[in-house]
């Protein structure tokens, strides 16, 4: 059985971070698309591959960046993850069932946001979740079902698509590349 990691930003070594946000997004969303659908797109699953058109942005050149490295692979937000040209062409192929690419113009370079838009299944019974009444407030520990080895990449329904988790297939992928940006950690929500 394979084991499932919540995909995290590497934090030694540091790593700079990109320049954009959700707002960023929806100045570009077309006026039928609700700001409500950009700004939960990884709640919602929303798909923008239909009306994306590249933005243009940089990574964070603040003097307390200065010395760390540009990622080849990180989270940004929610269950997506920027990939660098090289990360992208050697990835691209394991995880293109999973989601969809949107292009970024990053510097001369084109990187890209992978969007997931794969949703895993959560195990209901063995998670843990705090409740105001009816209302779900916030996942205290979550267990994945076992129908979620077969998917390299994938958000959780219960965690609302704020991490992005995989199997150890993917984790394999990008360390046998050997690409930074990327830690996978075996405790899926962090406390």
């Amino acid at each position: 059985m394979s084991k499932v990691y919540a995909i995290r930003r590497s934090v030694q070594p540091y790593f700079r971070e990109l320049e954009l946000n959700v707002m960023d997004i929806a100045r570009y969303s077309p006026d039928d698309v609700s700001l409500d659908d950009v700004t939960r797109f990884s709640e919602l699953n929303t798909s923008m591959a239909g009306w994306w058109q590249p933005i243009i942005t940089n990574f964070y050149d603040a003097p307390d960046d200065k010395g760390m490295d540009i990622p080849e692979i990180c989270p940004w937000v929610g269950g997506t993850l920027i990939l660098s040209p090289k990360a992208f062409r050697l990835v691209k192929d394991s995880i293109t069932g999973c989601g969809e690419f949107l292009p970024l113009k990053v510097g001369p370079e084109e990187y890209q946001i992978f969007n997931c838009l794969s949703l895993g299944e959560d195990d209901l019974a063995a998670s843990e979740v705090e409740y105001d009444g009816d209302l779900a407030l916030w996942v205290n520990s979550l267990v994945t079902a076992p129908a979620n080895n077969k998917q390299l990449v994938f958000k959780s329904p219960l965690e609302k698509g704020v991490t992005l988790f995989c199997t150890d297939r993917f984790k394999d992928v990008v360390e046998s590349f050997g690409l930074k940006g990327l830690c996978f950690d075996e405790v899926l929500i962090e406390v």
